[in-house]
């Protein structure tokens, strides 16, 4: 996994465990589906067991929302909260 998606893992999952909503500046607020029946069997693949309720993005956290998430918190690209790191900002796939 690279360390651009990596870190939007960790990201996203901070947000669902700490129960916060994000709203970018052109995107809106992200809607969250529950899963939930905790203690469910796997399926056939051994994929599909649930241990606990937690919530989930509804949709897609795409590209342009990601960017639009950053330009709202930091505007200036100072990056003062440390939200990113410069070796994720490549071209064309890049390292």
């Amino acid at each position: 996994m690279s360390l651009h998606r990596s870190f939007l893992a960790s990201f996203l999952a901070a947000l669902v465990t700490s129960g916060l909503m994000i709203t970018p500046a052109k995107a809106g607020p992200i809607e969250w589906a529950p899963v939930a029946n905790p203690g469910n069997a796997a399926d056939t693949t051994g994929y599909g067991d649930v241990e606990y309720t937690f919530k989930i993005m509804k949709y897609e956290f795409t590209n342009t929302r990601y960017a639009e998430f950053l330009n709202a918190i930091d505007p200036q690209s100072t990056n003062p909260q440390g939200v990113w790191a410069a070796m994720t900002a490549t071209k064309s796939g890049q390292p």
